[in-house]
């Protein structure tokens, strides 16, 4: 297995991308990349309007990533201890 990503829902027409990971042996080959379109695909089909995530302000790469791809900041919609957070949203 060289990564993962899930799709979880939130409410009614919102859903969330989790814990794309990807393993070190296979960073910068473009399976995040992959990853990330392919659950936002799968979203779009199961017929949400938004997705949204959270990620770390540490993680540089990733918010690149999610930016790359649409998303953009947003205001908090869950509860994450971490201290560095950003929320982000994507209109599907």
């Amino acid at each position: 297995v060289a990564g993962i990503v899930c799709l979880r829902p939130l409410s009614e027409g919102v859903c969330e991308m989790k814990r794309l990971f990807v393993r070190p042996p296979w960073l910068g080959k473009g399976i995040g990349r992959s990853l990330a379109r392919a659950i936002i695909n799968e979203g779009r089909k199961a017929g949400y309007g938004i997705m949204k995530l959270d990620t770390l302000e540490r993680l540089v790469a990733a918010e690149s990533l999610y930016k790359s791809l649409g998303f953009a900041r947003t205001g908090a919609y869950c509860v994450n201890p971490e201290d560095d957070v950003i929320y982000m949203s994507l209109d599907l």
